[in-house]
C-alpha cells in the first residue's frame, strides 16, 4: 500500500498553504502531510519534512503546534527526555499520521485515512522561543524504520514514494 505516491520535490523554493499563511520550502526539501494524534483526534493536517538525517522519530516547534493543530504541549502527556544538540527536551506521547497524496502531487490529497505511523518514543516540542528548534516540523527516519515503511527517494524524476513493505506470497 503506498501512502506517499510520487509526491514531487524541486530544485527551487516553493511555498505550501497551512493554516492561513504561506510557508517557505527550500530546493530539495521532502515534504509529507501529517497530523499529530492523540487519544484518537487527529489534528488538522500540515507540513513536514522528512529529513532521513534526523535519527529521531518527529519533532516541531512549539509555536507550529498551537497555530497549525490547536494543541498545545499542555494537552500531550510527557513521558520521557531526550538530548539533542546538547539541550535536554521532553518527550510527549502522541503518534503522526501521513496523509495520503494523490499520485504525482504533492499537496493534493486522496481519499481515505491517514496511515499512522507507531512512535514509541513519541515525538519532541521545542518550547517556544528556543533558537535551535527546526524551522518546519521534521519526521525522522526512526519512525519509518519502526513501522516497517520502504522510503524511495527518485532523484531523477524528483519524486517521493512511502509505502508498506510489500509482503511476498511464499508457497507450501
Amino acid at each position: 500500500m503506498s501512502i506517499v505516491r510520487r509526491a514531487p520535490f524541486f530544485e527551487v523554493p516553493t511555498h505550501v498553504d497551512v493554516a492561513g499563511q504561506s510557508v517557505l520550502v527550500r530546493p530539495f526539501q521532502l515534504v509529507v502531510w501529517v497530523s499529530i494524534q492523540i487519544r484518537g483526534r487527529l489534528s488538522p493536517r500540515f507540513p513536514a519534512i522528512l529529513d532521513t538525517g534526523f535519527s529521531l522519530n518527529f519533532a516541531m516547534q512549539e509555536e507550529h503546534l498551537r497555530s497549525w493543530t490547536d494543541l498545545s504541549p499542555e494537552s500531550l502527556r510527557v513521558f520521557g527526555r531526550s538530548r539533542i544538540n546538547q539541550q535536554e527536551l521532553r518527550l510527549y506521547e502522541a503518534s503522526v499520521a501521513v496523509h495520503l497524496n494523490a499520485a504525482g502531487q504533492r499537496d493534493v490529497f486522496r481519499g481515505g485515512d491517514p496511515y499512522e505511523l507507531s512512535l514509541r518514543e513519541g515525538i519532541i516540542i521545542y518550547p517556544r522561543g528556543n533558537p535551535l528548534g527546526p524551522r518546519l516540523p521534521l519526521l525522522g527516519l526512526r519512525a519509518l524504520a519502526q513501522n516497517n515503511l520502504e522510503t524511495v527517494i527518485d532523484g531523477q524524476r524528483r519524486e517521493l514514494t512511502i509505502r508498506r513493505k510489500r509482503r511476498l506470497f511464499r508457497g507450501w
